[in-house]
């Protein structure tokens, strides 16, 4: 039975969990309640949640596109087609803006992907209303989907001018030399790959408080590594240098310049070229459906997967389909499992990983209330279990920005990293099967959408730099 103190637990937790993308007021039986919008996908009064009528005083937003970050704010009044709104967390907590409703409808769908992902389920549904007609479905039925067609809205108009081309032009810009004088700095040597240098006595598996060694995984990982390692350094760091320049020739590099951001540090995207733009969306998990998904995806762990679930499902398929070409045909996927249970997230082979013809069953465990890119996260980690150059670029990458022997706490203080130069510490956590959080940690943000991608680049700049180099596949 539905209680008045069933309802406040349920509100006081959706107001702490701060999940939601939206919260909109609104007037029901002349009390005030509030509709919360966690997807994008969801209307409220038959409204998207770019809609200038939501914009009123006492809505709130997210406005903070970062991975792990859910910094929102809330409008305190409205002046015709103005609004100003106020910083509820994060370091500009309290800060006020006054900016147009068309200025903030352009901050929140470049920060959550709206029009991209309403135009895919507009056409899914459309589609979906062919082939009812085709099936010879009622009128009744059919009239149900194209009220549901309806509710989506029309899709808009494209934005403003095309965009212009770089195809052909090589950058020479100051912030291109500092990207590719970035990579010269992080270069691999032959001598950081002295295994027996770098260890002269094999490292123990565990420190002093019991905690998993990141300087013996490290040397589990090196020692497995065979090759030329002289010719390894040399092309490894060739290779960053082609993509540095190539970002730079997409304008990269001057896009995310400090004198091209807004007050929030986002990029102007008008001034993103089109090849930028094409590879952006290329990498993009939500910018176009995945029409023929490559592999078989079972389900366990709820009975009726539906709504965010779904939605998570879907991510570790576009984030599969997206990169199969790193691994495919050298190894063939029987089957990956998405398993949803309350918990922290995992990656990794079952223990019947292998089937008799050679093919490999993989395993992904996520708590059906996660965001979705911690789908991108745990599907990426597939991505280096596969695919041996992937793991060898990330582990050439890695060695030049970490500090072996010095570590730092994460996940609480229950697991160790190393003590480096990223921007957040979980990207130094390595592990003794080969696979790292290095290459994770950039996908997540790279593959969420346009205004994360930016922001890792201007971040963590050699990190993206390598990340491009592995998704083009220039690691071979």
């Amino acid at each position: 039975m539905f209680t008045y103190s069933q309802w406040l637990v349920d509100f006081l937790a959706k107001a702490a969990g701060h999940k939601y993308i939206k919260r909109i007021p609104y007037t029901s039986g002349g009390k005030m309640r509030y509709r919360y919008i966690y997807h994008v996908g969801q209307l409220h009064q038959g409204k998207s949640v770019l809609d200038p009528e939501h914009m009123v005083a006492g809505a709130s937003f997210q406005i903070s596109p970062h991975a792990g970050q859910q910094i929102h704010a809330h409008i305190l009044s409205v002046n015709d087609d103005e609004v100003t709104y106020t910083f509820d967390d994060g370091p500009r907590k309290g800060q006020k803006v006054t900016e147009a409703k068309s200025a903030l409808a352009r901050r929140l769908d470049d920060t959550h992907g709206v029009t991209a992902k309403l135009n895919e389920a507009r056409a899914a549904r459309a589609k979906k209303i062919e082939d009812m007609r085709a099936a010879g479905a009622s009128e009744k039925q059919i009239a149900r989907q194209q009220a549901r067609l309806a509710a989506l809205g029309e899709a808009p108009a494209e934005r403003a001018a095309e965009r212009p081309s770089t195809r052909g032009k090589r950058s020479s810009t100051p912030a291109t030399k500092e990207a590719l004088a970035l990579v010269k700095r992080y270069a691999i040597t032959e001598a950081m790959l002295d295994d027996e240098a770098l260890f002269p006595t094999k490292p123990p598996r565990n420190l002093a408080d019991g905690s998993p060694n990141p300087d013996y995984h490290l040397y589990m990982r090196m020692i497995q590594t065979p090759g030329n390692r002289k010719a390894m350094a040399k092309e490894h760091t060739a290779v960053l240098k082609r993509a540095a320049q190539e970002l730079g020739d997409m304008g990269l590099w001057d896009l995310v310049a400090d004198d091209n951001a807004d007050e929030y540090g986002i990029p102007n995207m008008d001034n993103m070229s089109a090849e930028l733009a094409e590879f952006l969306k290329s990498i993009n998990v939500f910018a176009a459906p995945i029409k023929s998904p490559k592999h078989k995806l079972a389900v366990t762990g709820a009975s009726d997967v539906g709504g965010h679930a779904q939605e998570l499902v879907d991510v570790v398929t576009r984030t599969m389909d997206l990169t199969s070409h790193l691994y495919a045909p050298h190894k063939k996927i029987n089957k990956v499992t998405v398993d949803f249970v309350e918990g922290r997230a995992h990656c990794g082979y079952p223990k019947d990983s292998m089937e008799p013809d050679d093919s490999i069953n993989l395993h992904i465990q996520l708590d059906p209330e996660q965001e979705q890119w911690i789908a991108i996260h745990e599907a990426a980690h597939l991505i280096e279990m596969l695919s041996g150059p992937v793991r060898e670029a990330v582990l050439l990458s890695t060695i030049p920005r970490i500090q072996i022997g010095k570590h730092v706490p994460i996940v609480n203080g229950k697991e160790t990293a190393f003590a480096d130069k990223f921007p957040e510490d979980y990207a130094g956590k390595v592990y003794e099967t080969g696979a790292s959080e290095y290459l994770t940690m950039a996908l997540q943000q790279m593959m969420l959408n346009d205004v994360a991608a930016l922001q890792f680049a201007k971040q963590d700049p050699h990190s993206f730099i390598t990340a491009y180099s592995i998704l083009k596949g220039y690691h071979k």
